[in-house]
């Protein structure tokens, strides 16, 4: 089965390797760029004619490579405390809106506080930019078969950038 995208502005999902089912998912506003701990807001639209169960992540983009940039899926910040992930359905033509919230501090973040926690990511996303590959994120949508583990099929974003808040780094 092939699974239909419907191309949404600014950014579109792409399809992962599998093709498990036939789907119409959009995912919109997410813009093309971010400062470095301003929170990402996007809606994932179900337009298919079945419900669909997902999880869903952030990735980076690291030597040409895409690789986990949270440590939690973000349709369940709880897991960022937990070893388990709640799976969320999607009705037939129902949307879910999300946030994800990147300077969020882990609990297992001892050596810093919050503010120290924001400023190094802000001066990891200035070097980045100083080093001509700036700080490069998607999401990752993972389908799962009738709301089991198994993962069925992965999708992704368009990537964004994430640019260096200067305010959150101390000269």
């Amino acid at each position: 089965m092939l699974l239909a995208v419907v191309l949404a502005s600014p950014v579109a999902l792409r399809r992962g390797a599998q093709d498990a089912r036939t789907n119409s998912i959009e995912i919109t506003g997410l813009k093309s760029e971010y400062p470095s701990c301003e929170s990402v807001k996007f809606t994932i639209q179900n337009n298919s004619k079945t419900d669909i169960h997902i999880t869903v992540y952030v990735e980076n983009k690291v030597s040409g490579s895409w690789i986990d940039g949270s440590s939690y899926a973000i349709n369940d910040p709880a897991s960022l405390y937990s070893k388990t992930v709640r799976i969320d359905s999607i009705k037939s033509s129902k949307a879910l809106t999300l946030f994800y919230d990147r300077c969020l501090r882990p609990n297992f973040v001892k050596k810093e506080d919050d503010k120290a926690f924001r400023r190094r990511i802000g001066e990891e996303d200035k070097y980045a930019e100083h080093q001509g590959m700036p700080t490069t994120q998607r999401v990752r949508l993972e389908l799962h078969e009738d709301g089991k583990s198994k993962i069925s099929q992965k999708l992704y974003s368009q990537p964004f950038v994430r640019t260096a808040d200067e305010s959150l780094i101390e000269r």
